[in-house]
């Protein structure tokens, strides 16, 4: 029998389905390896790799964990990814073309394909500079959806992407982290390609759920809130608290921001 979250979800799928159009692919010349960091509840470094159309319109992220059989390397060197989190590929499909962003995750236990807007990503340039490994970077901050983050970005790479959703920096991400630190990317391989490969998007698509960026923000954290409260006896008051949110996303921006003590 299907548990209340279950059948919340369920209609939520269903009320909010949008339609993927279809022949999004991305095809690209520059591949970016990442390690990932997680200083969360439960520590893991995972895996993430970086395809940059050779238009530097288009941008495909993939990650998972770097368990047996994800990454398979073959004589040449080429990395084969077919990358997981909890048995599905997770991606991020960035057009700023169409200013569109569609995403792939696990949403409570069903995986969903999730579309918004490209994102505003109001970053801050410093004249601050550093070297990592070989190349020169220079440092910007952000702040989005609730985390700040400080960026180090290349510019000898004069793209404007990065790993997860990030973009916008007149150079190539190598090295991005929150303030708390629970969220860090490294890039730790940089590899042209000398003919273009093609990543069809709509394939990684194909028959899952799709929901606006609202939905699955309602779902992520307001589905533990939803379920009906039983009644009080008389004489009692019960008093509910606010889950805190803990995503990498906690405060988006239809949202007001929190009043500060």
């Amino acid at each position: 029998m299907k548990t209340y979250y279950q059948l919340t979800l369920v209609v939520l799928l269903s009320v909010f389905s949008l339609k993927i159009e279809a022949q999004k692919k991305v095809t690209y010349t520059l591949k970016v390896n990442y390690d990932i960091h997680y200083n969360t509840a439960r520590p893991n470094t995972q895996k993430g790799v970086l395809y940059l159309d050779n238009s530097n319109t288009k941008s495909i992220y993939k990650e998972g964990k770097n368990t047996d059989g994800t990454v398979a390397q073959d004589e040449d060197d080429n990395m084969a990814f077919s990358l997981s989190v909890r048995g599905i590929e997770s991606f991020y499909f960035l057009d700023l073309v169409s200013d569109s962003l569609y995403s792939k995750q696990m949403v409570y236990l069903d995986e969903a394909v999730i579309l918004e807007g490209k994102p505003n990503m109001a970053w801050q340039l410093t004249n601050e500079e550093k070297q990592l490994d070989n190349l020169k970077v220079k440092k910007a901050t952000l702040s989005f959806r609730g985390r700040n983050y400080t960026a180090w970005y290349c510019e000898e790479y004069p793209v404007q992407f990065g790993p997860w959703k990030f973009h916008g920096l007149p150079g190539l991400i190598l090295e991005i982290s929150d303030e708390t630190k629970m969220y860090h990317w490294v890039a730790t391989r940089i590899k042209k390609i000398e003919t273009p490969e093609v990543i069809q998007v709509d394939s990684l698509m194909r028959d899952t759920k799709q929901m606006d960026l609202k939905t699955f923000a309602a779902i992520r954290y307001n589905i533990n809130n939803a379920r009906p409260r039983a009644r009080s006896p008389r004489g009692v008051t019960t008093t509910y608290g606010v889950i805190p949110r803990n995503g990498i996303e906690i405060l988006f921006e239809w949202e007001e921001e929190p009043e500060s003590e």
